[in-house]
Parts: structure tokens; C-alpha cells; sequence
């Protein structure tokens, strides 16, 4: 069997809870930033931008997306959704 492994289909379930979430602490662009700094700075062909190099940018946005999802219960559909890649680790795993 020659090429690649391939990996399974992902199980996707979806879930319903009756929790409530009824106070939370805003989540300001200092906090933000400071996450995303203390991440690995990596990057790849499809992202070829370091995180670190645009988190001025993002990091307001991404305070406000958690603020208002947090105080709402709303999640953007369009941030429900991911596409995952599957890279073997070693030749041996190709195998």
C-alpha cells in the first residue's frame, strides 16, 4: 500500500445544556494580547504571518467577539465552523 494515511472522517455532535452563564469579567485587548503573546510564534504556507506580527490587530476584534458572545449567549455561525488538517507526525505513522 504505497501514499499517505488517511485519516478518519471527524464525529460531529451537537449538544444542548439548560446552564446558565449568568455573570462573567469583560475580557479587555490587554488580555488578549497578553495571551496570544505567551503562544509559540509559528507559522505555515496557509498562515504565513506570525500571530504575534498582527496581534495589534486582532486583539481588539477578538476582546469584542468574546465580550458580546459571553453577554449575548451568541456565537457568529460563521465562527462554529473548522476546517482540520491531518499531517502525520513521522514517516512511521505514515505507514
Amino acid at each position: 500500500m504505497s501514499g499517505a494515511a488517511v485519516a478518519p472522517s471527524p464525529t460531529i455532535k451537537s449538544s444542548t445544556s439548560a446552564a446558565t452563564f449568568l455573570q462573567f469579567q469583560v475580557v479587555t485587548v490587554d488580555e488578549v494580547t497578553a495571551a496570544v503573546c505567551i503562544l509559540p510564534d509559528k507559522c505555515c504556507l496557509l498562515d504565513p504571518l506570525p500571530t504575534k506580527a498582527v496581534v495589534d490587530l486582532i486583539a481588539a476584534f477578538t476582546a469584542e467577539v468574546f465580550n458580546r458572545s459571553l453577554s449575548t449567549g451568541h456565537v457568529p455561525d460563521n465562527f462554529k465552523s473548522q476546517d482540520c488538517i491531518y499531517h502525520a507526525a513521522s514517516q512511521e505513522v505514515q505507514q
